[in-house]
């Protein structure tokens, strides 16, 4: 892409997972309410989306393309072999159906995402929410777990996909995802850099958000073969308020300024505005961040209307 000649260009990618995001690292009970208004949110962003004719890639978890799976779980597919999990990956799959375990399995939402008016990409956020960066992810363990993607997009949805968001936003085994070929993935971008710096410089960033000073725009780069599309926002709710997550003091408000400000940055400098969603930030009781939302909605509506940007899915970003 030519940024010199170009308009600024407004991606979102949306991590939907229910309750595979959660299952190895928290307790899924705490989270049954929200869990439980999460196809609400999914049906509230596409009906917005709609409202003011924007695309986005939403990343989908791939088991939740099943109507269903049976006993022995999943044995085609290697297993990762992480320190931090006691037992097999698959031990809390409810070998189920979509019925009876609304968590785990989501073809209903598949189908409102593919039939929607909007011309929405569905890319991967991998099969089972592994994490590829681990040391105990081999090239066979992440290969499995992509290629089972493929696998039923193609069933589905008769397409390959071509866009990919990482668990937890954790890259890794570049090699393995380009084999199962998918294109362009989700860079972490300047989270990356958050997560391995100091406490004094999360703090810093912190209250950056807190006065809405934006992020800087991204550019696509190159790497292995694939296309980086890092992130240059997360807009998340973050609840509950916890002292380990400062972002989740932050107010509303300040949330919605910083990545309004962000997008008004990357239309000065025509970059990339890359903001990452949760469906599950839109459902139980997010009034008030659903109405910041759809402020940044017409904010770029308005902003593609003086020919300011252009809106497109993440495989749209790097044909362009």
């Amino acid at each position: 892409m030519n940024e010199k000649n170009s308009k600024a260009k407004i991606i979102f990618s949306i991590d939907t997972e229910l309750a595979w995001a959660r299952i190895h690292h928290r307790n899924l009970e705490d989270y049954t309410e929200l869990l439980g208004e999460y196809r609400n949110a999914v049906d509230w962003l596409l009906e917005s989306f709609e409202e003011y004719d924007i695309q986005a890639t939403w990343a989908v978890v791939g088991h939740l393309f099943l109507d269903h799976c049976e006993e022995p779980t999943h044995p085609d597919i290697t297993r990762p072999d992480y320190d931090w999990v006691d037992g097999d990956w698959y031990q809390y799959d409810p070998c189920s159906n979509h019925k009876d375990a609304p968590f785990f399995y989501a073809p209903d939402i598949i189908e409102k995402i593919r039939e929607n008016r909007i011309d929405h990409e569905i890319g991967s956020h991998s099969f089972a929410h592994i994490n590829f960066s681990d040391s105990g992810c081999s090239y066979d363990a992440a290969f499995d777990d992509l290629a089972m993607c493929q696998k039923l997009s193609k069933e589905v949805n008769n397409s390959q996909m071509e866009s990919f968001v990482f668990p937890q936003d954790k890259v890794g085994n570049l090699e393995a995802l380009s084999d199962a070929g998918f294109k362009v993935y989700r860079g972490a971008g300047i989270y990356d850099d958050i997560r391995a710096s100091s406490k004094i410089r999360k703090l810093f960033h912190t209250l950056g958000v807190c006065l809405g000073l934006p992020n800087e725009p991204v550019s696509i780069t190159k790497n292995l073969g694939l296309y980086n599309l890092p992130l240059s926002n997360h807009y998340r709710l973050e609840r509950p308020s916890v002292l380990t997550n400062p972002y989740s003091f932050v107010p509303l408000f300040s949330k919605y300024l910083s990545v309004k400000n962000s997008i008004r940055r990357a239309i000065k400098m025509r970059k990339i505005a890359h903001i990452g969603l949760h469906p599950i930030d839109f459902g139980l009781n997010s009034e008030k961040y659903r109405n910041h939302f759809k402020k940044i909605l017409e904010f770029i509506s308005k902003s593609r209307s003086n020919n300011e940007i252009d809106v497109m899915t993440m495989s749209d970003a790097v044909d362009h």
